[in-house]
């Protein structure tokens, strides 16, 4: 086995991208329960705070990229794709540590998408929501709408103003 000299810098980039993506997963959950308690203040610290935590996970991804180069230059050995899987081959086996990490990052990164993709799908229903409702709003002062006055008797004009967000 050729020794691989950063190999405890990409075990430590392992570990920063899972506790990030752990991180990520969290944020998450908690921006979904704001949409679902319609707390906005809340929900756009959350999304700050993601930003912040993509940003990292963006840094961090670079620098294991940089990491694998470095590995696979210091056993001199040339491939297409710098990937931990390509790496593995060349790390000696009883250090299961290393593949472990993997299955934790992937298995961080699986649960971090699918609860993403939930976050997105409870927007989408939200925002489907809101324009059914606009929509309904909107027609109660169509044309084939009877309007009435106070006094419960129908109105001779039809009331065509419409007050959303409108103080009168």
């Amino acid at each position: 086995m050729a020794v691989i000299s950063n190999l405890n810098t990409i075990k430590d980039l392992l570990r920063n991208l899972i506790e990030q993506f752990d991180q990520a997963h969290s944020l998450i959950s908690l921006q979904i329960q704001c949409v679902v308690r319609q707390q906005l203040e809340e929900l756009n610290e959350h999304i700050e705070h993601q930003n912040t935590v993509n940003s990292t996970i963006n840094s961090l991804e670079e620098e294991f990229r940089q990491s694998l180069i470095i590995a696979f230059n210091s056993i001199k050995v040339k491939t297409k794709s710098y990937s931990l899987t390509t790496l593995l081959p060349y790390i000696d086996r009883s250090d299961e540590e290393i593949v472990e990490l993997r299955d934790a990052l992937k298995d961080v990164i699986h649960k971090t998408k699918s609860k993403q993709v939930h976050l997105l799908q409870l927007l989408q229903f939200a925002q489907e929501h809101v324009a059914e409702t606009m929509r309904a709003i909107f027609q109660l002062s169509d044309a084939s709408s009877t309007h009435y006055k106070s006094t419960g008797k129908k109105a001779l004009a039809p009331i065509s103003s419409k007050l959303i967000n409108q103080t009168v």
